[in-house]
């Protein structure tokens, strides 16, 4: 038999406890108790039968044992089972526990929600009980409502009698004040300017006017429409509104200037603008924000009489001072009490720009004179009125005896007129201010100097990249002579074309090695080639500034259908935009195969199946190798420095032009330039397919980056270290903002010329009127400032204008101006023609040498004497004797005259000319002035 496993006979504390009381001393176990009745009758029985053998007692005694065993080991087996019966009771009753927990948290929830719901149904019923009060208190007003209406009906009829009767009464249509006592109201008249200002002409603003209110139902207050003469006043009331605004901002403002011109048939034109710091009119609040952009405001575009700097500065200062005679005169000004004069416009200006011409420079260089001027008159003022009544009697004393001693003593002084005595004193006024304001200005500090004399001109960065693009283009053009290389195929025009045939036929000579005639020598010299040609000469083709030359639209249709739906047009080199060049050339070349097959395709589309020259130029320099070259270069700077430039100084309008080439942060990474992704990427991919067959592409890049880069520098020079832009403060940098383009003068003058083209009998002083009213968002300032009396103001000023014959004076003035010109140049002609005629008799008259040798023995003016004498004998290339000053290098240079004399002589024969063929030999010295002057004229 086996032994039982511990894990059934293991058994609790109590168990053991009992089954040790249960065995005997040698561990048996206890024989259980039987009841005596039981035993006594075996005990008698086996008394009787006497003792047992040992063997069947050991027998008996075995099986016993074994009968113990097994009932022990069912006892075990009893005892587990129960064992395990206790602990699924035990778990059962954990069970039962935990349900009885969750059943108690349910009981909760229940009765939560049951709170909860008697809650809500006490308010539904509460709800409802309202509800039912309100539909009762609804039928009772529905009751009362069909009361009323019962008896409205009942008396319906005499109700739309009476509203019938009413209605005719009153049915006149809304009225709008057009006239206000027999006057054009301020709201009819702020409505004219937006009508002209929106294109409506003139002289149908009235029309349009009476059409609207037709349309809307409103009656006019006045049956006449507004004549042109009216709607004319009414945009004139504008322009006087706007200078008074230009005055009014001046006098809280800080500002500066700057022009441009241009030429529109055969008149020359300047655009003014300045640059304020302004009041938000929008919210009414008339402080000024120090630290907000400023805004531009434009002046006023204006013809001039002549081309000088200083007509250009009168011209300017003219402009504010009628701004503050306006604004000064207005009852506004009255109002505040103000009185501003021309020296608060220069003591608030600091800077001036506009483009690169030596007269914006000198303009610049007035301003600064006229600002410099101004001060010291402050100063000089200042010390006048500072000083004790004694010493100003003392002081005046003396310079009014210095002023009788100029005049000649007391008797001549006597003998002046009252208008001649005024002068003087008004002179030795201004000698006195200035003699005293000078010696303010010496005893100022270096610093307070900088301060009153801050006045910063820099040039319109525009104009900085288009001349260091044709610099560029020039410097790669001359690099084809120094590799030593054909440069690129030559472009000539018809007539030309003609007369080189030979050499520009393919394999012909090179017209560098080979002997020309005149003629082709001449076409030659005419004749040009390259990169910048090409563009210029597509850009005739598929973009012309005449509407009708040109492809035009038949290309970009074609392009767009072809080619690239995103294509507007090609880039406008006929009318010369800023950077036009350079876009035309990525245009050529991202393009190439395109364009070369629409010139094929424009060939094929003419009846007789050709080319113009213009066309067969460029579609020869489309396969000429070198122009390609060329063209990839233009590309190449163009997307690496014109563009990202471009993107710095065209960027937001608060942009100043000194903070954007004098940062001290500038590097490679601002600037592709600017470190960004290429304007044209496709451009860019078409030029690298494109390298392998451009071996010199590299070097005539360089080549034009090297040009570019010397006029950089020369453009820039306002940026050099140690200029005044360089040590400018970041203050002064504030007070002399500036934009960094020209752009707003450009867009002027352009708006000028577009607004002119369509409407030609427009006078100049109405067009300042619209463009100044518009541009400078002069209507805010008149609702924020303007009262009944300001209305008034300009009204009358405007008629005064009006019939002032301002465009009549205007064109006297241009006229006037060039009879005078033409009166002083036919007097310097004269006198020019008697010079040469008496130059030329004397000349005559001269008796040359006839030896080398007799040289040494003439004086310096005999040699002289000498070579005038032979060039009007007729001897060409005979310099002026003014380059000889020295005698030993006038002796040199008679000789080797004299020596090509003497062969002229031998071939022409010896034949004093006549007096009258020295006219135009003489070179006469001109002003620079007259020298633009007749340029001028030649254009014409």
């Amino acid at each position: 038999m086996g032994r039982v496993p511990k894990s059934l006979t293991k058994r609790s504390k109590a168990q053991q406890q009992h089954f040790a009381a249960a065995r005997n001393n040698n561990g048996s176990l206890k024989p259980k108790p039987q009841k005596e009745v039981a035993l006594k009758p075996a005990q008698e029985k086996v008394s009787n039968r006497g003792p047992p053998s040992p063997r069947k007692a050991l027998a008996e005694t075995k099986n016993k044992l074994a009968n113990t065993q097994r009932k022990v080991r069912r006892l075990i087996r009893k005892q587990d089972t129960l064992q395990q019966t206790v602990q699924s009771m035990k778990e059962s009753n954990t069970m039962l526990s935990k349900k009885l927990e969750v059943a108690e948290q349910h009981r909760e929830t229940l009765e939560k929600q049951k709170d909860r719901l008697e809650t809500r149904l006490a308010a539904e019923i509460k709800a409802h009980h309202e509800l039912k009060q309100q539909v009762m208190q609804e039928r009772r007003e529905h009751r009362e409502e069909i009361r009323a209406f019962k008896k409205r009906h009942l008396r319906a009829d005499q109700v739309r009698e009476h509203a019938i009767k009413r209605a005719r009464r009153e049915s006149k249509p809304p009225t709008f004040k057009l006239m206000n006592k027999r006057a054009y109201s301020v709201t009819s008249r702020k409505i004219m300017r937006m009508l002209v200002a929106s294109g409506c002409a003139r002289s149908k603003v009235g029309h349009v006017l009476s059409g609207l209110a037709a349309e809307l139902g409103v009656k006019m207050n006045s049956g006449r429409s507004a004549s042109r003469r009216t709607v004319s006043r009414a945009v004139l009331e504008g322009y006087i509104a706007a200078k008074c605004q230009i005055g009014f901002e001046i006098s809280k403002s800080q500002g500066k200037h700057y022009l441009s011109q241009f030429s529109n048939r055969g008149v020359n034109f300047e655009s003014r603008h300045i640059a304020l710091r302004v009041p938000d009119y929008k919210t009414g609040d008339l402080s000024i924000d120090m630290n907000s952009t400023p805004q531009i405001r434009l002046l006023c575009v204006d013809s001039t009489v002549d081309h000088t700097a200083d007509g250009a500065v009168k011209g300017f200062v003219d402009c504010i001072e009628e701004s503050m005679k306006y604004f000064n005169a207005s009852p506004y000004a009255q109002i505040l009490k103000k009185n501003v004069k021309i020296r608060h416009f220069f003591h608030v200006l600091k800077a001036m720009n506009g483009d690169h011409a030596s007269k914006e420079k000198s303009a610049a260089r007035g301003m600064g004179d006229k600002k410099h001027q101004s001060a010291i008159e402050d100063l000089g003022e200042d010390r006048l009125l500072s000083m004790p009544v004694g010493e100003l009697v003392e002081y005046l004393g003396a310079w009014n005896q210095k002023k009788i001693a100029q005049a000649g003593g007391m008797e001549e002084w006597n003998k002046l007129s009252q208008l001649e005595q005024a002068k003087l004193d008004k002179k030795l006024m201004q000698e006195i201010i200035m003699a005293l304001g000078q010696e303010e200005y010496n005893a100022l500090s270096p610093e307070d100097r900088r301060t009153l004399d801050l006045f910063i001109w820099a040039g319109c960065c525009m104009h900085k990249d288009q001349n260091s693009f044709r610099a560029g283009n020039a410097e790669m053009m001359l690099e084809w002579v120094r590799l030593g290389i054909p440069p690129p195929i030559l472009l000539a025009n018809k007539a030309n074309s003609a007369t080189l045939r030979k050499i520009l036929e393919p394999g012909g000579p090179n017209p560098l090695d080979t002997a020309l005639s005149e003629d082709e020598q001449r076409a030659f010299e005419q004749t040009t080639r390259g990169g910048v040609k090409t563009v210029a000469l597509a850009g005739a083709i598929l973009n012309n500034k005449d509407d009708k030359k040109g492809q035009g639209d038949k290309h970009v249709h074609y392009f767009q259908e072809k080619v690239d739906k995103a294509y507007t047009h090609f880039p406008d080199t006929s009318n010369t935009r800023f950077g036009s060049h350079g876009d035309a050339a990525a245009d050529l070349i991202q393009y190439l195969d395109s364009h070369i097959e629409y010139l094929h395709l424009v060939r094929l589309s003419k009846q007789a199946a050709t080319l113009t020259q213009i066309e067969c130029n460029v579609l020869k320099a489309l396969g000429d190798p070198a122009t390609l070259t060329e063209l990839c270069a233009m590309v190449l700077y163009t997307q690496a420095v014109s563009k990202p430039y471009m993107r710095a100084v065209r960027g937001p309008k608060s942009d100043n032009i000194l903070d954007l080439l004098v940062s001290e942060d500038i590097s490679h990474v601002n600037g592709t330039l600017d470190g960004k992704e290429w304007d044209n990427p496709k451009a860019i991919e078409a030029v690298v397919k494109l390298m392998s067959s451009l071996p010199h592409l590299k070097a005539l890049t360089v080549a034009f980056f090297r040009g570019a880069l010397a006029t950089w520098e020369r453009f820039s020079s306002e940026f050099a270290p140690g200029g005044l832009i360089d040590e400018a403060s970041a203050e002064e940098k504030h007070l002399a903002w500036m934009p960094a383009t020209n752009d707003v003068n450009e867009g002027a003058l352009g708006g000028y010329r577009v607004v002119i083209r369509g409407k030609p009998s427009m006078t100049l002083h109405q067009y300042n009127a619209m463009a100044m009213f518009q541009r400078n968002n002069t209507q805010d300032y008149m609702d924020v400032v303007f009262t009944e009396a300001d209305h008034l103001y300009v009204m009358r000023e405007a008629r005064i204008i009006d019939a002032s014959g301002l465009e009549k004076k205007r064109r006297k003035a241009i006229v006037d101006y060039r009879v005078e010109v033409a009166r002083i140049r036919k007097g310097k002609e004269e006198a020019r023609q008697t010079k040469i005629k008496a130059d030329a008799e004397r000349l005559s008259k001269v008796v040359l040498i006839t030896k080398i040798c007799d040289i040494p023995a003439l004086t310096v003016a005999k040699l002289g004497d000498q070579i005038d004498a032979i060039r009007f004998r007729g001897l060409p290339d005979v310099p002026p004797k003014s380059r000889f000053p020295v005698k030993l290098a006038r002796q040199e240079a008679l000789e080797e005259i004299f020596i090509r004399y003497q062969a002229f002589i031998l071939e022409k024969g010896d034949a004093v000319p006549n007096v009258d063929m020295l006219s135009g030999e003489q070179v006469v010295v001109r002003d620079e002035w007259e020298q633009q002057e007749e340029a001028e004229m030649d254009e014409d």
